[in-house]
């Protein structure tokens, strides 16, 4: 059996490909669209019976009327010579026009009429295309390698009538854009799936929008090398070399993805950790962008949801009820011409919308954001001699309330345990108040997953545990997370939640992650004998000391 478990939530190198790669999974199968429909060819007009539906219709978009004012993303004409790890260096959105990298490509020549003559060619049709009638809003549906079973619930949306179809010409795509029985149609595929249709030119120079952030390179070496629960290691990727080879790994892990979506088609708002390049080459877009200090004010799925990373509210129909604080949030508002691209930073929050038929390209980084997390994500926990959920429950729970009473930024475990169920699980599970969860009188031992109401069991299972090294993990992962940066621009509460239902998940089970949340972390409630329970020595109440005790 392992002795040390490795939870890691994003890895420096390989998230941002695996983020790309999740939103792709498709069946191997090739799925006609319509059953037995014949196979138009390129440049003629098709019968919208065939890929369109007799009955259903789309409805139509609603407008976004955000009850904030918006400015602008500034527009900037950028020097030849400036690299895009220059123009990332400040962190900040901005529209790029008349950027030589954009104008060097083959790619930003194209338009729908030449590309279906390319397609026409030959026998190849699109992948990774969605489809759906209720709303051009994609709210997207992702499993994460490895993490089991995943919360379903949609909460306050109306249940999605999402599909994924195979096999679609592409002057189907292109000629049903306005066809009222053909759904809304959102397609995306690595930049590499149209090398085989003869564009292989057109797409030489993509490499140039890579941010190659050497922080990132260096962090990543060490800590794929580094793990020992406890150790320092804080400064350590300031002694690694870092060569060409290593550079040019930088420059491969980051993906080019192409999206080509019918008009009104929007990416619902969500963030990445990574850099993310976006250039538009044909139609318009419009980019609302949300900086990371907001983060409370969009209500981001749960890590453990199949809608992760995205906010649970309609923005085109807000429930300012169900979340008060979106009426807070400030949009930055970017329309992109064909030829611009935005810079778009990391854990920037971000809703896109096709004006136009529109095919873009995106080409994202790692960030030294993610890096910085991911190196706290790799430090291996004492916890992998933990067999029973109550063992597991009240591990996490020792490390969890030690972690956050060390970070800068949080007041208290059970203050921050508060604001993330509010964030991410109070909509979801409308039935069970936080208040309601933490007061029962009598909860179920099932319930009761870290025996806060069982102390004599609690004790019996605590003595058991490998105390020291717990705290001396927490005590290292605080180290690597306490940046200024972090805690005021809200990237470590991000973190910190994804972190923190990661572990909880491990522990006791998809579907109890809220109820952690909710009873296992309210240290403020407790009476000072029960949580004596947890520390054998130092004060009654926990303090956001510097010196706090350390066993």
């Amino acid at each position: 059996m392992k002795e040390d478990l490795v939870v890691v939530s994003v890895a420096a190198v390989a998230a941002v490909a695996a983020m790309s790669a999740a939103l792709m999974v498709l069946p191997d199968e090739l799925v006609p669209w319509r059953t037995g429909g014949p196979r138009q060819q390129g440049g003629s007009v098709i019968d919208a019976s065939v890929y369109g539906d007799p009955v259903l219709r789309r409805s139509p978009p609603r407008a976004v009327e955000l009850k904030v004012s918006r400015t602008l993303v500034p527009i900037v004409d950028i020097p030849d010579d400036l690299t895009p790890l220059e123009i990332a260096t400040r962190r900040k959105p901005r529209v790029l026009r008349n950027w030589s990298h954009v104008a060097s490509l083959g790619a930003s020549q194209w338009t729908f009429d030449t590309l279906r003559s390319t397609f026409s060619e030959g026998d190849w049709a699109l992948r990774h295309v969605r489809g759906q009638y209720k709303s051009p809003v994609f709210r997207l549906e992702h499993a994460k390698e490895g993490a089991g079973s995943a919360l379903q619930d949609l909460g306050t949306w109306e249940e999605s009538d999402l599909n994924t179809f195979n096999g679609i010409p592409f002057h189907v795509f292109v000629d049903t854009a306005a066809t009222p029985n053909v759904p809304y149609l959102y397609y995306t595929a690595p930049l590499d799936d149209w090398r085989v249709v003869g564009l292989e030119s057109d797409m030489q120079g993509v490499d140039k929008f890579a941010v190659l952030d050497p922080v990132v390179v260096s962090l990543t070496t060490d800590a794929k090398g580094q793990g020992q629960e406890g150790g320092d290691g804080t400064d350590a990727q300031q002694d690694v070399p870092i060569s060409e080879d290593d550079l040019q790994a930088a420059a491969e892990a980051s993906v080019a993805t192409l999206w080509m979506s019918h008009p009104n088609v929007t990416a619902h708002a969500h963030y990445d950790q990574s850099h993310n390049f976006l250039i538009q080459l044909i139609g318009r877009k419009r980019v609302l962008l949300y900086p990371p200090r907001q983060y409370a004010y969009l209500y981001p799925f749960p890590h453990t949801h199949v809608s992760y990373h995205q906010s649970q509210v309609d923005f085109a129909d807000p429930d300012v009820l169900t979340f008060p604080d979106f009426t807070r949030a400030g949009a930055v508002e970017a329309i992109l011409e064909p030829g611009d691209a935005i810079y778009i930073p990391p854990f920037w929050w971000h809703r896109i919308e096709a004006l136009d038929l529109s095919l873009s390209m995106s080409v994202v980084s790692p960030s030294a954001e993610e890096g910085h997390l991911a190196k706290a994500s790799w430090t291996k926990l004492p916890f992998g001699a933990l067999e029973s959920v109550e063992q597991k429950a009240v591990g996490v729970q020792i490390y969890l309330v030690h972690l956050l009473s060390r970070l800068r930024g949080i007041t208290s475990p059970r203050d921050y345990a508060r604001e993330l169920y509010d964030l991410r699980f109070a909509a979801l599970f409308p039935e069970s108040s936080l208040e309601a969860l933490r007061v029962k009188a009598a909860p179920t031992e099932e319930e009761d997953m870290c025996l806060m109401h069982r102390p004599d069991k609690h004790k019996f299972t605590r003595d058991k545990l490998p105390k020291e090294r717990i705290i001396a993990s927490a005590r290292t992962v605080a180290e690597l997370v306490n940046y200024d940066e972090f805690v005021e621009t809200k990237i470590l509460q991000v973190w910190l939640g994804d972190y923190l239902e990661d572990l909880a998940r491990w522990a006791v089970g998809t579907s109890r992650v809220h109820l952690f949340v909710a009873q296992c972390l309210d240290f403020d409630r407790l009476p000072d004998e029960a949580i004596s329970t947890i520390w054998e020595e130092g004060p009654a109440v926990l303090s956001f000391e510097d010196d706090m005790v350390e066993s």
